[in-house]
């Protein structure tokens, strides 16, 4: 897959990957950074920096945009895993813990592909398992309370999926860097 670049906004501590000195500007947008491994180069080193995207550290976790292709007879996105990928789905119950899974929702967006983060007030568990169930490994994040875990173990359940399944109940548990 290529890279899939942006130009402009990237942080004032921004070293290029090509010749390792400082880009981007607060003056205007220059220099570029990709949306999936994060690396940022300057406009006249980014034809010398490889054409493949690694898709950076959590490469291991993220669906890539390529994997989604079509929409089913159901209205639902269709999806395929990509080779040594185990790719997480991620749940977020946006009301739960102070209205901190905003903030989970939001980051897990920027993290990994946002079309595998799913706000549950928003739809349910349904809409991600389904994208998901025909790959053959997968792992399950929950962000949110006991009723929310209860809600999307129920509907696992009801698909028979045997999957990793892990959860968060607040924002002192999540700590994760870009």
């Amino acid at each position: 897959m290529p890279h899939q670049w942006m130009e402009g906004n990237l942080p004032v501590s921004a070293k290029c990957s090509v010749c390792d000195k400082t880009c981007g500007s607060v003056l205007r947008l220059q220099d570029w950074r990709c949306l999936w491994c994060r690396a940022m180069v300057h406009s006249s080193c980014k034809d010398q920096f490889s054409h493949k995207c690694p898709l950076g550290q959590c490469r291991v976790s993220i669906l890539p945009p390529t994997a989604i292709s079509s929409i089913d007879s159901d209205g639902y996105w269709e999806g395929r895993r990509p080779q040594g990928t185990s790719p997480l789905l991620v749940y977020v119950n946006t009301k739960s813990g102070d209205n901190q899974g905003v903030k989970f929702l939001r980051r897990f967006k920027q993290l990994l592909n946002p079309a595998q983060v799913f706000d549950l007030m928003n739809g349910g568990p349904y809409p991600g398992l389904k994208l998901f169930q025909r790959f053959d490994s997968f792992r399950i994040l929950i962000c949110g309370g006991d009723g929310s875990v209860g809600w999307v173990l129920s509907e696992i359940d009801k698909l028979d999926l045997h999957k990793q399944v892990g959860r968060t109940t607040s924002s002192t548990d999540f700590h994760a860097s870009a």
